[in-house]
């Protein structure tokens, strides 16, 4: 994206990843989907055309230990996310999801949540 020549941000916790994995050319804000209301700030703060939603809780061992901490972060981090999107006149968001990888290859990608192709 920044290559493309957008202006980018990155919202992350680091609960599994790393500062240094972010380019600099791109604004950082460390901060955890749960937090509803920093979600919010954020988004006003950056006022974003495109959300490109990537956050998730995606260790299976995990998410049997403490399925309540998984549902915390991918269901309500995610609700969150809409929300302060909606909050803020967000265009359009992405989100990338591993559903394929429970029912079968996809004969075209991108695929949308019924198997067809996207409609943008």
């Amino acid at each position: 994206m920044l290559a493309a020549g957008h202006e980018v941000a990155v919202l992350d916790s680091l609960a599994s990843g790393s500062r240094k994995n972010v380019n600099p050319a791109a604004r950082f804000y460390e901060l955890d989907v749960r937090d509803r209301e920093g979600m919010l700030r954020t988004l006003q703060d950056f006022r974003p055309d495109v959300v490109d939603h990537h956050a998730a809780q995606a260790e299976v061992p995990r998410s049997v230990k403490e399925p309540v901490y998984d549902a915390e972060v991918n269901l309500l981090g995610g609700i969150n996310l809409l929300m302060a999107s909606l909050d803020t006149g967000v265009r359009k968001l992405i989100f990338a999801s591993t559903g394929g990888r429970f029912d079968g290859e996809r004969e075209r990608l991108p695929a949308a949540a019924d198997g067809g192709p996207v409609r943008w």
